[in-house]
């Protein structure tokens, strides 16, 4: 999930790069890009599974922290039903945000199995990051509009306009 708002961040420096970063080339193409975005893709979830990557998150290129931290906050009073527990999960933050303790040992970024094997000294963000990170994502609002689609642009299609 996380990897979306990277995937988006890529494509939007690669259009610049191919209209040879022209301003008046390639903001209508971004503008319809984030509109899609705006309406459709981002969820708390995606952010969450965004912040809690720290193959994305600790990239000095990653830009979108602050609309990820918003996002991670409502994930967990979502998911976490329980104020205490959102108050210990919220205070393990900060050690793996500065990469402090186990978070911060060079060998940790380059794991897959990252959250399971350094993220033992914050055993409540443990538990959620790997739970947050184990959803799967859905395209089903990405189906839809393809049905859609298909439906007009299809033979199956009456054309009303003659009396067949």
């Amino acid at each position: 999930m996380g990897y979306l708002y990277e995937a988006i961040d890529k494509a939007k420096e690669t259009i610049k790069s191919n209209l040879k970063n022209r301003l008046s080339f390639y903001m209508p193409v971004l503008r319809v890009i984030d509109a899609r975005w705006d309406k459709q893709l981002p969820s708390p979830l995606h952010s969450a599974g965004c912040f809690l990557n720290p193959g994305i998150f600790f990239k000095p290129s990653f830009k979108n922290k602050k609309e990820v931290t918003r996002g991670l906050l409502s994930t967990i009073t979502a998911l976490v039903p329980d104020d205490y527990m959102q108050d210990l999960i919220s205070s393990q933050l900060e050690e793996y945000k500065q990469a402090t303790g186990d978070f911060g040992m060079p060998i940790a970024v380059r794991q897959l199995a990252w959250w399971e094997q350094f993220g033992n000294n914050c055993p409540d963000l443990q538990k959620f990051a790997i739970c947050v990170l184990s959803e799967c994502t859905s395209a089903t609002g990405c189906e839809r509009n393809w049905s859609v689609f298909e439906f007009i642009h299809s033979k199956k299609r009456k054309d009303w306009s003659t009396n067949d």
